[in-house]
């Protein structure tokens, strides 16, 4: 929904629609932080590769 169709909802379904946004968007932004925490906790444990050093 864009902003001005949000703008013409009469103000108590408008209330409780950006309501509901905000409280899924801080879900989302909540899950996304705890998939980043662990991606970065399992990055060190991976084993580390060395590099080529061969160009061909």
């Amino acid at each position: 929904m864009n902003p001005v169709a949000v703008q013409h909802l009469p103000a108590d379904i408008r209330l409780d629609y950006l309501d509901a946004f905000g409280a899924a968007i801080h879900a989302a932004f909540l899950m996304a932080a705890g998939i980043m925490a662990v991606a970065f906790v399992l990055s060190w444990l991976l084993k580390e590769a060395p590099l080529k050093t061969a160009t061909h």
